[in-house]
């Protein structure tokens, strides 16, 4: 009976599905949404409300502890995770997590939260999501050196854009 995982980590919620290929069914469906089920984070739609609307920004531990509690509700439901012979993923579009300059390997250790282990890593208590427009300045500053935006778009494949991480962070 070989079964498959996916797993969505979107803005708003986590979600996983597992089929069964032999059966052609889904065996498991569940997700956690952030705002409802960890309102301890206070992202009611999965980020932070700042005062400064350009700046828009998560806290990366909310996905870990989202990711956790799916696979803890998959075992309360009596799911057994090692029935799973292969996971594919997808992630938030343009997300960044930073970790600190001291991170080399991780041993994790599955006693502890996955929440407590990660949290020692990170090198920043937020992280820019795709809405996150406050490197726009930097964005066309890179452009106009480029010889504008769609001169910058040809030569690197797209045009400099604040969601797209690595092109102007800070």
């Amino acid at each position: 009976m070989p079964r498959y995982l996916g797993i969505d980590s979107s803005t708003q919620s986590c979600s996983a599905i597992v089929i069964d290929t032999d059966r052609s069914e889904v065996v498991l469906d569940l997700s956690v949404h952030y705002g409802e089920d960890l309102p301890h984070y206070d992202s009611p739609n999965g980020y932070l409300y700042p005062e400064d609307s350009v700046v828009q920004h998560s806290n990366p531990l909310m996905w870990v502890e989202g990711l956790e509690l799916l696979f803890a509700r998959g075992r309360e439901a009596g799911f057994d995770w090692s029935s799973v012979a292969g996971v594919a993923c997808s992630g938030q579009q343009h997300g960044s997590v930073y970790l600190n300059a001291g991170y080399t390997e991780a041993t994790w250790d599955p006693a502890v939260p996955l929440v407590d282990q990660v949290r020692p890593l990170l090198s920043r208590a937020t992280s820019p999501i795709w809405m996150d427009s406050s490197t726009t300045k930097q964005c066309e500053e890179i452009a106009e050196a480029a010889g504008g935006g769609r001169a910058s778009g040809r030569r690197h494949r797209f045009p400099a854009h604040g969601a797209v991480h690595g092109a102007a962070d800070p």
